[in-house]
């Protein structure tokens, strides 16, 4: 199954309405589909606010507003293009021009692919049933893979991304409530050594 077809809404449960199963795997490390153009028209608006929010954004630097207009676009047709061809997570930007990895292209992967992780666990929760979760594919951590001494960084592998995105999140208290646990089992899962 993929990760959306065991997401929000769909309890897989037995007949005293618990979870039916309690190991999941994670055989391949998700990465966008290259034609799914909802998932880039969502992050070019996105970085359009961020933009926006930018006095020093080049565009805003065009004495006219048909100028801003031109170079908004330019902007926005460059990122979309080369949005398209990638493909690759060691392609993705992990800082923005000034940079900042608050809103960084492999942030938005790592939070988005937490976000479905987070949820296809949360199917194997159900009833207080104890699971166990596997991250089959050596993409998840390619150093570790090689050698299990080896530490992996956000750049390399997306388990320390997610890592770090879930440690940016509980720095509040309800994201302490929420997923300081998953923090915790992704730390420790066996033969990975994330850096952070």
């Amino acid at each position: 199954m993929s990760l959306q077809a065991i997401g929000r809404g769909y309890n897989i449960l037995n007949r005293d309405g618990k979870a039916a199963f309690g190991t999941i795997f994670f055989l391949t490390r998700p990465m966008p589909y290259p034609a799914d153009t909802q998932s880039l028209a969502r992050e070019l608006n996105r970085r359009t606010l961020d933009w926006c929010k930018d006095t020093q954004f080049n565009a805003w630097q065009e004495p006219e507003l048909i100028g801003k207009a031109l170079q908004l676009r330019r902007n926005a047709s460059e990122y979309w293009r080369k949005a398209e061809l990638r493909n690759f997570y060691r392609n993705l930007k992990h800082k923005d021009e000034k940079g900042d990895t608050t809103y960084s292209e492999r942030f938005d992967l790592a939070a988005t692919t937490a976000g479905h992780i987070i949820q296809a666990c949360g199917r194997l929760l159900r009833g207080g049933v104890p699971f166990h979760a596997y991250f089959i594919d050596a993409a998840w951590g390619p150093k570790s893979a090689e050698d299990r001494t080896r530490k992996e960084a956000s750049d390399t592998s997306l388990l320390t991304a997610m890592i770090e995105v879930l440690q940016a999140y509980i720095r509040t208290d309800i994201g302490l409530a929420l997923y300081d646990s998953i923090v915790n089992a992704l730390v420790a899962i066996q033969g990975f050594n994330p850096e952070y």
